[in-house]
């Protein structure tokens, strides 16, 4: 039996939804959304892209992601198109620095709302379910390696170019240099054995679930 009080206790990942004021936009898609209500997802963690949800009225709801290296975000989306419930690409634009891009949006509340606190048992089994629906994808020709071998690379240049930071770290590794760090997982990481699709960041607010038990992914 699932503990409710436990599942949806509020925490680190809080987001507020708060109507603000358009950001500034490329020229393109401020022609796009003019006339629209934006409202911002604030979340109380530190997060790589500003998102809206952007409104008008008589049209269908859309997201607007802003921030750096969105790119990767946007092929990974429209190579999943037929493979998995995901939010379509309807517009991406580079301008001064920042990746714009502009989602549709996925029926479904996400699966850490208040609405399925007492559905709590029924919320991890659809996790689950969706979780395995992820890992049944045939990685074979999937364009996009995120091996562990892979990552330890990209883990290694950072730091030692000295893009990582201590406070970044968990408390119990605050003590360590980056390259401690990175020298430690090489330690602990076991040898990889196989290739399986994975989500990326699989955690409860990037599931939306609908009330027909229906689920689609967000953040991948």
């Amino acid at each position: 039996m699932v503990n409710n009080n436990t599942l949806y206790t509020q925490n680190a990942l809080q987001r507020i939804e708060v109507e603000c004021e358009p950001p500034v936009l490329p020229t393109l898609l401020d022609i796009k959304l003019r006339g629209c209500v934006f409202v911002e997802i604030q979340r109380s963690y530190n997060a790589p892209s500003q998102v809206y949800r952007v409104t008008k009225k008589n049209a269908v709801n859309v997201y607007l992601k802003v921030g750096p290296n969105l790119k990767a975000e946007r092929d990974r989306l429209i190579w999943l198109v037929g493979r998995l419930p995901v939010p379509r690409v309807k517009l991406f634009v580079t301008h001064q620095g920042e990746d714009y891009l502009l989602l549709s949006e996925l029926s479904g509340k996400t699966a850490d709302n208040e609405t399925w606190r007492e559905r709590a048992d029924q919320v991890v089994r659809l996790f689950a379910r969706a979780v395995r629906v992820v890992h049944a994808i045939d990685p074979n020709g999937c364009p996009f390696d995120s091996q562990v071998s892979v990552l330890l690379r990209i883990a290694k240049n950072m730091a030692e170019k000295g893009q990582v930071e201590q406070p970044q770290f968990n408390q119990a590794y605050r003590h360590m240099t980056p390259i401690e760090v990175y020298q430690r997982v090489l330690e602990l990481c076991p040898p990889e054995i196989g290739s399986v699709f994975t989500h990326g960041d699989c955690c409860l607010p990037n599931i939306l679930i609908t009330n027909d038990c229906r689920f689609g992914f967000v953040d991948v």
